[in-house]
C-alpha cells in the first residue's frame, strides 16, 4: 500500500506542507539536475563550465526554508469530526456504506479538536490524546486543520457547522471511498490549489529548482521567505490564521495624500462635489486598486479620501468590513464582531494584509468555505 495523502476538506491544505518543506533540500539534490536536462533555457548554459554550487542550495535559502518549516510546524494541528463510537467497527478497508453513514444522527457526531498529522498519518490516520489514532482518509471519520474550521464558521455565518459539514461529506461517499475520499468535497473550487493536491505535494509548486537557487541573491532571508511564500506558491500551504497586527505604528496616511489641499469649488468635478459619505460608498463597491486610482486623479480627490490619518483609517476599515471580511482579526475561534475597532492604524494593517501570504490563503479558503455551504444547498445537506 503506498503512502496516503489526506487534504483537509475545507482548505484544500495537507498538514504534512511544513515537513514537505523542511525535506525541500532532499527533494532539490534528487531533481535540480533533471530539470536542467529538461528546462529549454538549460540548452542556453555553457555546459563546459563546473558548477561547484550544482545540487546546493545558498546559506541564506536554506535559513529562510528552515524558518518557513519551523514557523508552520504546527499546521499540523488538525481536528478530527465524525462518530467515533462507531469509527472502530468500520471494515478497516472499506469503511461503511454511504447510507448507513447517513443514517447516523448529528448528535452522534462529535469534534475532536487538538489532534496530530502524526506518526501514522502517511497511512490516513491522525493521533489523539494519549495512543489513540483515527482513520480519517475514509470511513466515518473526517478530518480539518484546526484554523479552517473557524473560518468556515464565519464565512458561513455559522450555517455549515462542523456536523453538516460531515454529513456532506458522508452524502458524497466518503464512509465508502465512492467519492472524492481523502482530495476533498466534490463540485468544490479550491483555487490556486487544485492542481498541487496530489499524494507528494511540491511545498513550493511554482518555482523550478534553480529559481529556488537564485533567491540567494537577494542576499536576505526575509526577502527569501517572501520570495518562497509569494511567488514560490507556498502560501498556498500556510496557516491562514497569521493576523499581520504586530508593531503597527503611524505613518499610515499613503504618501501622496495632500492633507492641506481642500477641493475648490469653482474648480471641483462633479464626483469631488458628492457627499463623503455617498463617495464612500462608491469606492467601497469597487477593488482598492481602483480607489487608489480614483485619489490620483487630483489633488483634490487625494485630499477628499486621504486628506487625515483618520480618513485613511475610516476608509480602511469600511473597505475591510465590505469587501474583505476575512481580514476582519476574530475575537474567538467562532466570532469576529467588533475587533476592528482595536486597530489604531487600520491603514497600514489594511496595507499589510494585502501583502501577507497567511492573509492570501485566508481570502482563499473563505471563498472555499462559501462554496462549500452552496453545494450543501444544492445537495439538499
Amino acid at each position: 500500500m503506498g503512502k496516503v495523502t489526506v487534504f483537509c476538506i475545507i482548505s484544500g491544505c495537507t498538514p504534512e506542507s511544513a515537513d514537505n518543506l523542511s525535506a525541500y533540500t532532499e527533494y532539490y539534490a534528487d531533481s535540480y539536475e533533471y530539470e536542467q536536462d529538461e528546462d529549454e533555457e538549460a540548452d542556453k548554459l555553457n555546459r563546459d563550465e563546473v558548477d561547484d554550487s550544482r545540487g546546493k542550495l545558498g546559506p541564506l535559502t536554506l535559513q529562510a526554508i528552515r524558518e518557513l518549516a519551523e514557523e508552520e510546524e504546527d499546521i499540523n494541528d488538525v481536528t478530527a469530526i465524525g462518530d467515533f463510537v462507531k469509527a472502530p467497527q468500520q471494515d478497516p478497508g472499506g469503511g461503511i456504506p454511504k447510507a448507513e453513514a447517513l443514517e447516523i444522527p448529528d448528535s452522534a457526531i462529535t469534534v475532536l479538536r487538538h489532534c496530530k498529522a502524526g506518526g501514522d498519518w502517511e497511512f490516513g490516520s491522525v493521533d489523539g490524546l494519549g495512543n489513540s489514532s483515527y482513520l480519517v482518509s475514509f470511513g466515518v471519520l473526517i478530518m480539518v486543520q484546526d484554523f479552517a474550521l473557524p473560518i468556515l464558521h464565519l464565512a458561513t455565518r455559522g450555517r455549515v457547522t462542523p456536523q453538516r459539514l460531515w454529513r456532506l461529506a458522508m452524502h458524497q461517499g466518503h464512509s465508502d471511498l465512492s467519492g472524492g475520499g481523502s482530495s476533498g468535497l466534490d463540485d468544490v473550487d479550491y483555487g490556486e490549489i487544485n492542481d498541487e493536491r496530489e499524494q507528494f505535494p511540491l511545498p513550493i509548486p511554482n518555482m523550478k529548482c534553480r529559481e529556488v537557487k537564485e533567491l540567494e541573491k537577494f542576499g536576505d532571508v526575509q526577502k527569501i521567505k517572501d520570495g518562497i511564500a509569494q511567488r514560490g506558491g507556498y502560501w498556498m500551504w500556510m496557516r491562514a490564521d497569521r493576523f499581520p497586527l504586530g508593531n503597527i505604528g503611524e505613518g499610515s496616511i499613503p504618501s501622496f495624500a495632500s492633507p492641506n489641499v481642500p477641493p475648490t469649488s469653482a474648480n471641483a468635478s462633479a464626483v469631488e462635489k458628492l457627499p463623503l459619505e455617498l463617495l464612500h460608498m462608491i469606492v467601497l463597491l469597487g477593488p482598492l486598486t481602483s480607489l487608489l486610482s480614483l485619489a490620483s486623479t487630483s489633488r483634490s480627490m487625494r485630499s477628499i479620501l486621504f486628506g487625515s490619518e483618520d480618513n485613511c483609517n475610516t476608509l480602511a476599515i469600511a473597505w475591510i468590513t465590505h469587501n474583505a471580511p476575512w481580514f476582519v482579526p476574530p475575537t474567538s475561534d467562532m466570532e469576529s464582531q467588533d475587533e476592528m475597532h482595536k486597530i489604531q492604524h487600520a491603514w497600514t494593517y489594511l496595507q499589510r494584509c494585502c501583502t501577507s501570504p497567511s492573509m492570501r490563503n485566508r481570502a482563499r479558503i473563505w471563498k472555499v468555505a462559501e462554496r462549500i455551504e452552496d453545494v450543501a444547498v444544492q445537495s439538499g445537506v
